[in-house]
C-alpha cells in the first residue's frame, strides 16, 4: 500500500489518519541485547582465519603475561542529515531518476526487476546530497519508488520520514570482539589473538559470496594481510553470527570494531607490561618509518610526553593504516561526576599526496565527529522486534556544543598516490577516547557508548 500526495506533509497526515493492523513478523521477539549475548557466547571458537602467523598457541603458553578483553558495539543507525529520498519516472520505454544514489548501477537493477526496462533506457539525474555513510547505497528505496512510479504513471517523490529512516531500515551491526596479547618478561607483545563475532555484511548484499570467499573482507578490514604492528605470532579470525537482523555498510565498515578492539587491547597491554602506550606502538610499528612519524607528530602536538595523567584528566592514543593512509589520533578527555567530556581531538595523517588539503580535512573532522558520536552516544535498542530510537532527540549526535576542539595536520606530500580519508579517521577516535578515560580515571571501559555511570 503506498500514499500518493500533491507534497509531502499531505501524504504524511494521509498515513497517520490510517488504521492499520499490523501482524507479527519472524522478527517479532528479537532484541539487541540477545543477540549481543549470544554473540559473547562465541568469542572463544576458532572462527575462519582472517590471518595467521607463527605459532601463537605456543606464544601464548609460554607468555610471562596474558592480556585479554572483550570489546563490545551495539547496533548504530546512520542518521545522515537528509533521510533518504528519490523522485522516479517510468515511462512504457524508459526510466528516470532524480536522486544522491551512491550506487548509480542500482537503479539499473530496479528500472530491470521492477520495472521491465533495459539497463540502457535509464537515466540516471545525480544530485548533491547532504550525506550518507552507506545509507544511500542501498537498493530498497530505489525499488520502492520504481513500483509506485510504475502504478501512477507520473514522476513520483519518495522520502522518507526521519523515523522511518530511523526505525524501519539497516543498521550496521552489534559486534563483539575478543582481543588477547602474549607478553614476555619485558612487555613486548610476542603474540596478538582475536576473535571478531559479526554478521557478513556481503553476503546479503551479494548472495552466494561466501561460497566464493568464504572469509567476509568487509567484516575483517585491519585483520588481514593488513594488521599493521610488527607481532611476531598471529591468530586473527572471523566468527560468522547471524542474529537475523538485516545490517548494512556503516562508514568504515568493520575497522570500526575491529579498531577499537586492536587499539583498546594494545593500550591495555602497554599498562599491563609497564610500558608508555605511544612507546610500545613505535616498538610495533618498526619497519614503517611513515606510520612512526605521524604517530609521532600526534604526540608531540598533544602534549604527550608532558601530560601530567590521572585526577580526572586524561590521553588516549590510537592509530591505524587503512585505506593506504597513516593516521594517529589522541584524545584530550576529563571525566566529573562520571561526565565524560573530549576536550581536544589531535589528529595527524599521512595520506601520500593530498590533491586538496581543504577538502582531506573536511573528511577528517567529519569523521573524528562520527567517531566521538560512536564513542559516546549512538546505539540502537531492539526489544521485542521494536526499535526504540526515532529521532535525535533518543539516538544523539554529536552537536556543537559537544564538539571538542581539532587540532589536524596533513603530512607533506610523501611521493606515494593519493590514500583514502573519507572512511580514516573516525575508527581511531573511538578507542583513542576509551583509552583516554582509562588515563583519568583508572578505569576501563569496553563496551560502547562509554558510561561511567
Amino acid at each position: 500500500m503506498a500514499i500518493v500526495a500533491d507534497h509531502f506533509w499531505a501524504a504524511q497526515r494521509a498515513r497517520q489518519a490510517l488504521k492499520v493492523e499490523w501482524g507479527d513478523s519472524a522478527m517479532k521477539d528479537f532484541s539487541a541485547q540477545a543477540a549481543i549475548h549470544a554473540m559473547a557466547a562465541r568469542v572463544d571458537e576458532p572462527g575462519k582465519k582472517s590471518k595467521v602467523k607463527g605459532d601463537a598457541g605456543a606464544a601464548f603458553q609460554d607468555a610471562a603475561k596474558v592480556v585479554e578483553a572483550v570489546y563490545t558495539m551495539p547496533y548504530k543507525a546512520h542518521a545522515q542529515m537528509e533521510p533518504l529520498s528519490i523522485v522516479a519516472w517510468v515511462r512504457p520505454d524508459a526510466v528516470e531518476y532524480w536522486g544522491g544514489v551512491q550506487v548509480p548501477s542500482r537503479c539499473a537493477q530496479a528500472a530491470e526487476t521492477i520495472a521491465g526496462i533495459p539497463r540502457d533506457k535509464v537515466k540516471i539525474h545525480l544530485t548533491e546530497a547532504g550525506g550518507s555513510f552507506g545509507a544511500r547505497e542501498g537498493l530498497h528505496i530505489i525499488l520502492e519508488a520504481t513500483y509506485i512510479a510504475k502504478r501512477m504513471g507520473r514522476p513520483i517523490k519518495l522520502l522518507y520520514s526521519r523515523e522511518d529512516d530511523m526505525q524501519a531500515f539497516y543498521y550496521q551491526s552489534a559486534s563483539v570482539h575478543k582481543a588477547r596479547a602474549a607478553l614476555d618478561a619485558h612487555g613486548n607483545v610476542q603474540a596478538f589473538s582475536l576473535r571478531a563475532v559479526v554478521p557478513s555484511i556481503k553476503e546479503p548484499d551479494d548472495p552466494g559470496f561466501l561460497a566464493k570467499v568464504p572469509v567476509d573482507p568487509s567484516c575483517t578490514e585491519g585483520m588481514r594481510d593488513d594488521f599493521y604492528y610488527q607481532v611476531p605470532a598471529l591468530d586473527l579470525a572471523w566468527v560468522r553470527h547471524e542474529p537475523g537482523l538485516p545490517v548494512w555498510w556503516w562508514r568504515a565498515v568493520s575497522y570500526v570494531p575491529n579498531i577499537f578492539a586492536i587499539e583498546s587491547l594494545i593500550d591495555e597491554a602497554a599498562h599491563a607490561g609497564g610500558q608508555d602506550p605511544v612507546a610500545l606502538r613505535r616498538k610495533l610499528l618498526q619497519g614503517k618509518p611513515e606510520h612512526i612519524a605521524v604517530l609521532d607528530r600526534a604526540a608531540t602536538l598533544s602534549g604527550w610526553r608532558s601530560h601530567q595523567r590521572g585526577h580526572g584528566r586524561g590521553l588516549g592514543v590510537a592509530t591505524y593504516e587503512g585505506y593506504k593512509s597513516y593516521i594517529a589520533v589522541v584524545a584530550d578527555v576529563s571525566v566529573k561526576d562520571n561526565a565524560i567530556t573530549v576536550h581536544k581531538i589531535t589528529c595527524v595523517v599521512d595520506c601520500g599526496l593530498a590533491v586538496d588539503p581543504s577538502s582531506v580535512r573536511q573528511q577528517l573532522a567529519g569523521g573524528i565527529y562520527w567517531g566521538v558520536s560512536t564513542a559516546l552516544m549512538n546505539a540502537v535498542h531492539i526489544e521485542n522486534g521494536g526499535v526504540k530510537q526515532s529521532n535525535f532527540h533518543d539516538y544523539p549526535v554529536v552537536r556543537m556544543s559537544d564538539a571538542p576542539a581539532l587540532d589536524i595536520v596533513v603530512m607533506p606530500p610523501s611521493g606515494r598516490q593519493p590514500g583514502g580519508v573519507g572512511e580514516l579517521s573516525n575508527p581511531p577516535v573511538v578507542p583513542a577516547i576509551g583509552n583516554a578515560i582509562f588515563a583519568a580515571t583508572g578505569k576501563r571501559l569496553r563496551a560502547t557508548p562509554f558510561a561511567l555511570a
